[in-house]
């Protein structure tokens, strides 16, 4: 096999069947916002966390399909009543590591606090770093904090178009910038100077269920930090994204690893010979190659070929000997390889829509004229 591509996403035990997934590796929850109608804002992860449109939320034309509308004329107002609500899910707690992911599009200016994601237990008397995890917009720029203590990012998001939000934490983190980490379209949009101590221990207790859109009281029957806007394609890891993590998530794709011909170093093609192309997606400890529907997989634009009378497009197999399984699948030697071709490009979808995309070397022989 050739030198593999980047790689990010989860393993699979061995399995004959295709079936459906998110993806992603500790991926606890993902609202893809789009209806399937019934009104439900369903949970694509597999964990069955649905959410329940509240007030006047409702499903709108988005990024990626569809996404929530929340209109909040005045967010910064205890009477609100647009968000999403996770009921009977209390979010990740104690000091796991964890990580938030969203598209959102907000003008909202004069409120300067929009809560994007919320979760924990919010009390005045609690001990700083125990209580909520609380992802917003504040001011115009991104915010984390628990009550005590929070660290801010450094650009606006307040201007009308879609972005990529995030927020990283590590395991046993402490409220402060080398642990917690606020992403913008991709990018470390964290300002590094936005807390200069030690900050307090990460340690959430579990209390309210999350809410996308505004944030909760425990002890308290005024929720507060309504988000005016849009929001798709929210996702909670219970673990910290990479950065590369982040940017393919911002990118709106996975890198995968491939291989092309399977048991060939060399991984030679003649263009001549007729017949298929092997091609195998790789399951690693960040991508599950099941998720992938083999029928939208293409080696440079041409698709892979149905076997038989079943027409299955893809089988999956442990192909590189790491007891998991990967995906293969076969592609007719019809590719008009490009002079000097050294490099090939396999792309897809996951069963969600996603695209995936990962590069191996090839060797055309002869070489093409």
């Amino acid at each position: 096999m050739g030198e593999r591509a980047s790689y990010l996403v989860v393993f699979l035990s061995a399995a004959c069947l295709l079936l459906p997934s998110a993806g992603w590796a500790d991926l606890v929850a993902r609202w893809s916002m789009d209806d399937d109608g019934s009104g439900v804002v369903v949970d694509s992860s597999g964990n069955g966390l649905d959410g329940t449109l509240m007030g006047d939320a409702h499903f709108v034309e988005g990024l990626f399909g569809q996404a929530v509308q929340l209109t909040n004329t005045d967010p910064d107002n205890y009477f609100n009543d647009d968000y999403v609500e996770i009921t009977g899910w209390t979010g990740v707690g104690g000091t796991e590591p964890r990580s938030v992911a969203a598209w959102v599009n907000t003008s909202y200016v004069a409120g300067t606090h929009q809560t994007i994601v919320c979760w924990g237990t919010a009390k005045w008397n609690a001990e700083p770093g125990t209580q909520f995890v609380d992802f917003r917009i504040w001011k115009g720029i991104l915010r984390f904090e628990t009550l005590g203590d929070r660290v801010k990012g450094l650009s606006s998001v307040v201007d009308g178009e879609w972005h990529h939000v995030a927020v990283t934490i590590t395991d046993d983190a402490y409220l402060r910038d080398d642990d917690v980490k606020l992403w913008l379209d991709g990018a470390d949009d964290t300002d590094t100077s936005s807390y200069g101590g030690t900050g307090y221990p990460i340690d959430t207790i579990p209390g309210i269920d999350v809410s996308i859109g505004r944030r909760t009281w425990s002890d308290q029957t005024l929720p507060d930090r309504y988000f005016s806007g849009l929001i798709d394609d929210c996702r909670i890891f219970d673990h910290e994204l990479s950065a590369e993590e982040v940017a393919s998530l911002a990118a709106g794709v996975i890198t995968v690893a491939i291989d092309i011909k399977p048991g060939d170093d060399l991984n030679s093609i003649n263009p001549n010979a007729g017949g298929v192309i092997p091609v195998a997606i790789l399951t690693t400890g960040d991508f599950d190659a099941s998720t992938i529907d083999p029928a939208t997989v293409q080696l440079e634009g041409v698709n892979a070929r149905g076997k038989g009378k079943s027409g299955k497009y893809g089988s999956l197999e442990d192909v590189d000997g790491d007891n998991d399984s990967d995906l293969i699948v076969q592609i007719e030697n019809v590719i008009e390889w490009a002079p000097a071709a050294t490099v090939a490009t396999v792309t897809g979808l996951t069963w969600d829509g996603i695209p995936v995309e990962g590069t191996d070397s090839v060797n055309i022989v002869p070489p093409q004229e």
